[in-house]
């Protein structure tokens, strides 16, 4: 009989590898698939974001007793994670372009202000566009790390009708940013994230 993730948490807890293990074989694919929508090839590995997930899950182990839903659990360390490698590499970009000033090459730092309001005026435009329903369920996915279970027991609609709506809406979002700002998906969501916070 299989373990229940309480009883899997619990042997954690106590520094089981072998609940480690299963937890990882049974979750490591639902985060990687999670991230799909957000990472770029040559930009940020989903296999990266995902590996310091279980990293951290381990390292916390002795915290997660409290836990209710692993699997929204995951995805909230996932999102959080991907939000704190776009941040390091805009940190990045900016010491690296202040650097160049000082080196007396042609950064300009106004074009990249200009550049990043761009994105942000893209970014809101695209969620004004979504439908009202879309894009509280992709906040209840994205923002808020609700399983599609969870989504759809807390908004009375079928499994099958979060998913088709959530990948809809993630179609959408990246032909739009894709089409009109032609930047880094990455950037998006950390727009995203903020702006669907404020769009509730």
């Amino acid at each position: 009989m299989a373990l229940t993730d309480d009883a899997l948490l619990l042997q954690l807890h106590h520094g089981s590898r072998e609940a480690f293990t299963l937890l990882y074989n049974t979750y490591q694919p639902k985060v990687a698939r999670y991230l799909i929508p957000f990472v770029s090839p040559g930009v940020v590995a989903a296999e990266e974001v995902v590996q310091e997930v279980f990293i951290k899950l381990w390292m916390r182990r002795k915290e997660l007793l409290h836990v209710t839903s692993l699997e929204a659990y995951l995805k909230r360390m996932a999102r959080n994670q991907l939000l704190n490698i776009v941040k390091a590499q805009r940190i990045k970009q900016r010491h690296e372009a202040l650097a160049g000033a000082v080196r007396g090459e042609s950064t300009d730092e106004i074009e990249n202000d200009y550049h990043f309001s761009e994105y942000y005026r893209l970014t809101r435009e695209a969620l004004e566009l979504l439908p009202e329903r879309r894009r509280f369920l992709f906040q209840l996915s994205t923002v808020e790390g609700y399983s599609l279970d969870e989504i759809a027991a807390k908004t009375n609609l079928s499994k099958a009708v979060v998913k088709k709506q959530l990948t809809l809406t993630n179609q959408f979002l990246r032909k739009h940013l894709r089409e009109k700002g032609d930047f880094p998906l990455e950037a998006g969501l950390v727009l995203l994230c903020c702006l669907l916070t404020s769009l509730k």
